[in-house]
């Protein structure tokens, strides 16, 4: 065989179609095989990645033992803040919004946030971001009444979900005090269920930035250990 023939067979084998032979064909032509397809093969999947990294996420997040993230539905002031401030966590975070600016969608894929397109009390929307397998949700949308009904779309997928899990809080925002407290108050949520929570008091927009502040700058400039007796006061 002349060597251009080599050559042409030897590129063959990197593409999984290798000459035909008669067996028995020895074990090594087997492993020669695939150890010269597998540099192909994850350099094909590395650029998969990378062109497409929305796709990967939402193909990984689907993986039945995939658990834990955080869904955040809205990515105005608040719910931004959050997605920062959970992937500085190595939190997962998928982002659901309706209307996210170009520049925030770059920063957003830069930091790893997977963000779906569209309306996020649509229930279609939050199952396709695996809500039931959420470690908690964020409901930080602009108008009190979106944040509302995503919390009411939770509760219901929860109910009707066969899974079984650890116990999902819904922190939702809502602006308006008298419609906090009557939500609060009332029924609107499936009381039974006793893996769903919602908290209407953990998204207040001036509380949130004050803990950042704090976590970034903390009041013991020296550290305070466990066991130690000194007590930091806030006034």
């Amino acid at each position: 065989m002349d060597v251009w023939s080599i050559v042409y067979h030897t590129l063959q084998l990197f593409i999984l179609h290798a000459p035909h032979r008669d067996p028995p064909i020895p074990w090594q032509l087997h492993v020669g095989r695939f150890l010269g397809a597998l540099p192909i093969c994850i350099t094909a999947l590395l650029a998969f990645v990378r062109i497409f990294p929305d796709q990967w996420n939402l193909m990984m997040l689907r993986l039945p033992w995939k658990h834990g993230h955080v869904v955040i539905c809205g990515l105005g002031e608040v719910g931004f803040r959050l997605a920062i401030e959970g992937r500085r966590r190595k939190k997962r975070i998928v982002a659901i919004e309706r209307s996210c600016p170009l520049e925030a969608r770059h920063l957003m894929r830069e930091q790893g946030v997977l963000i779906l397109d569209g309306d996020a009390a649509d229930e279609g929307q939050l199952r396709t971001a695996q809500v039931d397998r959420a470690e908690f949700v964020v409901a930080s949308c602009v108008e009190d009444e979106t944040d509302a009904a995503i919390a009411a779309s939770v509760d219901k997928i929860l109910a009707s979900s066969a899974k079984s899990g650890n116990a999902l809080i819904c922190r939702t925002l809502i602006r308006n005090p008298y419609l906090q407290r009557l939500l609060s108050k009332q029924k609107f949520f499936n009381t039974s269920l006793r893996r769903y929570r919602v908290n209407f008091s953990d998204l207040d927009e001036h509380a949130v930035a004050a803990r950042q502040a704090l976590v970034r700058h903390p009041l013991d400039i020296r550290h305070v250990g466990q066991n130690d007796e000194t007590v930091v006061h806030l006034s």
